[in-house]
């Protein structure tokens, strides 16, 4: 199967969505994918008297937006949905087997934050699919990824998509480990020389990481490979920031059992 052989959009026609169709066509030229074009109305739409003005007005709104694709060669299909929007994505995720949902936001930026709409979000957290957020002035091609990963199954996963992608685009890649130091908070009676149990850790550490990457085929990608210290959460949005990345991968969950029922920590974060 190929990587992204169907590619869900969802639609939302009260925010500006040019920057989703723009970015969901350079990734469906390149990969060759179908676009599946969906937009969900409220459940009492269907039943209600305006439904056929409804329909009518969002089949050629989508007709629109399907002639961008049809131009480039892009096989396409609309699909109009009542319900629950979020509901609804999952489920024409999962009924269509898609490889990718290619979601944008909608929230602004406000006193240079960026916050998470309600359905971003929980698509993010529940979605079994691969969720590839677009966030306000994303590129339409990224040309710098950022793949942090823990050595799980998640990051393994994660990393192998990015390496994909990045040779695809041309795009650098960055992977990064992030290691977290013991913090001096046991009890003052167990004597721990913190500093050197530290430093054995790490070095462990890093042949955990350097035994991970040899999983991967990296030849002819422009990458980084790099650990580095801190809290996890904080040492990537730093990282992200200074090497101003366009597009981060990253596992859902992480290493424990409880993450593996749940978003991961980091992730999460």
């Amino acid at each position: 199967m190929k990587l992204l052989e169907k590619i869900l959009v969802p639609l939302d026609f009260n925010s500006d969505y040019n920057k989703q169709v723009e970015i969901a066509g350079n990734i469906a030229s390149n990969f060759n994918s179908e676009v599946l074009l969906l937009y969900v109305l409220p459940p009492e739409a269907e039943v209600s008297s305006v439904k056929s003005i409804l329909s009518e007005f969002l089949d050629k709104e989508l007709n629109t937006i399907g002639a961008i694709f049809k131009k480039k060669g892009i096989s396409y299909r609309k699909l109009i949905r009542y319900g629950n929007v979020f509901d609804r994505i999952l489920a024409v995720a999962q009924d269509n087997d898609v490889n990718l949902i290619l979601a944008c936001d909608g929230c602004p930026a406000e006193k240079g934050r960026y916050s998470i709409s309600i359905v971003a979000e929980k698509l993010i957290r529940k979605s079994q699919k691969p969720v590839w957020l677009i966030k306000e002035g994303s590129r339409n091609i990224p040309k710098r990824i950022l793949c942090p990963v823990d050595f799980s199954d998640a990051s393994a996963r994660a990393l192998n998509n990015a390496t994909k992608i990045a040779r695809t685009f041309s795009a650098e890649l960055f992977i990064i480990n992030v290691f977290e130091p013991m913090q001096e908070n046991f009890s003052n009676r167990l004597r721990i020389d913190y500093e050197k149990e530290n430093s054995r850790l790490e070095k462990e550490n890093k042949k955990q990481f350097d035994k991970f990457l040899t999983s991967f085929n990296l030849a002819g990608i422009n990458h980084t490979i790099e650990s580095t210290r801190g809290k996890p959460s904080d040492a990537i949005v730093e990282y992200a920031g200074t090497k101003k990345i366009d597009l981060l991968f990253m596992g859902a969950t992480g290493k424990s059992a409880l993450q593996r029922l749940l978003l991961g920590s980091v992730t999460e974060k």
